[in-house]
C-alpha cells in the first residue's frame, strides 16, 4: 500500500515536471518575453469619463495600444521618421481617445506636411519621471527601426513625486525596482533571480499587473467622482502654505537625470527635444480653475501647496530644464511659456482636454517640422 502512495507520488511529481518544463518551452517559444514595454501592448479599453464634471472631454474614451506597446495609428520602420516620445501621464493622455492625443494629432500634422511619413511612438506612462525616461531611452529606442528624434517632456511628476515622498525621495530614486517600475513587461533575462527567468513567472506576474491596471478604469462614473470629490475636499479642509521647502536636492537629482538623458541621445546619434512641462497653477483662479485643480498633489500631513506656490515650484524645473538643454546643446521647446494656463487646455491641475492637446500639437509643429526638413534631420 504504502508503496504503492510513494509511486503515484513520485509518478505526479515527475509528470508535473515535465508538463512545467513543456509549458516553459512553449512560452519561450510562443509568447516570450524579450522586449520592454513601458506601455501595455494591445490595450483596448473604454470606460467613462465624469461627463460635464470636467471641462473639454469626451463622454467615453477608447485607449488602445499596438502589439509593440506604444500608442500611434503608425508603426516604426526604416522607412519612416521615427519619434519617441516619452513622458508621464500628460504625455499617454489616459483621459483622450487615441485620436484625440497631442502626439496623434501631431503626427497628423507632420505626415500633412511633409513628403516623408512620421511615427510618433508615444510611450508615455502615468507617474514616470525624470529618473524612468532614463531608463526608456536606453531599453526603449534599441528595439525599434527608424528612431530619430526623441521627445521627453518632463517634470511635473519629478515635482509632485518629491513632496509625495519626502525623506525617502532619494532613496525611490535608486532602489533596484525604479527598472522594474519603468516597463509593465521587459525581458525575462532581466531579473536576478532564477525563478524570475521563467516564463510561468512574467507571465502570472502580467496577468497580476494587467488586472491592477484594468480595475484602475473598470469603476463606474458615481464612484470615480466621489473619489475626486472627497480628494478636493481633503484639499480644501487642507492648511495652505504658500512656502516651498529646500528644492535644491531635487533640482540636483533633477539635472543628474536629465544629463544622463542628454547624453545618452547623443550617443545614440538621436534629436533629442526637451519639452518644459505647463500646468494651470498661477496666483490668480477662478473657482472653476481651484477647483479641478485642487485633486493633486497629494497631501502630506494634511498640508498643502498654493497654486501660487505650486506654480513657482514649476517655473524652477522648467527653469533648469531650459538651462540643461543650452548646456548640453540639445533642442528645448518652450512649452510652459505659450500654452494658456485656463480651461480651454487643461480639466485639472496639469493634464490636457481635447483642445489642449490641439494646442499643444500646434506649439511643437513648427519647431519639429522644422527640425525634420534640415538635411541633418532627413538625411541622418
Amino acid at each position: 500500500m504504502y508503496r504503492n502512495i510513494i509511486f503515484n507520488l513520485i509518478l505526479f511529481l515527475f509528470s508535473t515536471s515535465i508538463a512545467l518544463v513543456a509549458g516553459e518551452l512553449l512560452l519561450r517559444i510562443a509568447a516570450p518575453h524579450d522586449m520592454y514595454h513601458s506601455v501595455y501592448p494591445n490595450l483596448n479599453y473604454r470606460t467613462p469619463n465624469t461627463k460635464g464634471k470636467f471641462p473639454g472631454l469626451s463622454d467615453s474614451i477608447t485607449v488602445t495600444s499596438n502589439e509593440f506597446g506604444y500608442r500611434s495609428p503608425s508603426y516604426f520602420s526604416k522607412s519612416r521618421y521615427g519619434i519617441l516620445a516619452l513622458g508621464g501621464s500628460t504625455t499617454i493622455c489616459l483621459a483622450l481617445n487615441d485620436h484625440e492625443t497631442w502626439t496623434y494629432v501631431l503626427e497628423k500634422k507632420l505626415n500633412t506636411s511633409l513628403d516623408i511619413g512620421v511615427t510618433i511612438g508615444n510611450a508615455g506612462h502615468t507617474g514616470f519621471n525624470s529618473a524612468h525616461h532614463y531608463l526608456q531611452l536606453k531599453h526603449l529606442e534599441p528595439q525599434f527601426e527608424g528612431i530619430k528624434m526623441v521627445l521627453v517632456l518632463v517634470g511635473i511628476n519629478d515635482y509632485l513625486r518629491f513632496f509625495a515622498l519626502g525623506n525617502d525621495y532619494f532613496t525611490t530614486q535608486q532602489d533596484t525596482t525604479l527598472f522594474r517600475t519603468s516597463f509593465v513587461r521587459y525581458p525575462r533575462t532581466a531579473n536576478k533571480h532564477w525563478y524570475q527567468r521563467t516564463e510561468w513567472w512574467m507571465h502570472l506576474r502580467d496577468f497580476k499587473n494587467y488586472r491592477l491596471f484594468k480595475n484602475r478604469f473598470n469603476t463606474n462614473d458615481d464612484k470615480l467622482y466621489r473619489s475626486i470629490l472627497e480628494r478636493m475636499e481633503a484639499y480644501k479642509q487642507a492648511k495652505k502654505v504658500d512656502k516651498l521647502p529646500n528644492l535644491d536636492f531635487l533640482l540636483e537629482d533633477y539635472t543628474k537625470n536629465l544629463r544622463k538623458i542628454a547624453q545618452l541621445a547623443k550617443s545614440r546619434h538621436l534629436e533629442l527635444v526637451f519639452i518644459t512641462q505647463p500646468t494651470l497653477w498661477k496666483t490668480e483662479m477662478d473657482s472653476l480653475e481651484l477647483s479641478i485643480s485642487s485633486i493633486s498633489p497629494k497631501l502630506i500631513d494634511g498640508i498643502a501647496r498654493t497654486p501660487t506656490a505650486n506654480a513657482r515650484g514649476m517655473k524652477l524645473l522648467n527653469d533648469q530644464l531650459a538651462q540643461i538643454a543650452k548646456e548640453e546643446k540639445v533642442h528645448l521647446i518652450d512649452l510652459a511659456s505659450f500654452t494658456p494656463k485656463d480651461t480651454s487646455v487643461f480639466y485639472d491641475h496639469c493634464h490636457y482636454n481635447i483642445s489642449g492637446a490641439q494646442k499643444i500639437a500646434d506649439i511643437l509643429f513648427p519647431t519639429l517640422d522644422s527640425l525634420i526638413r534640415s538635411p541633418k534631420g532627413i538625411g541622418k
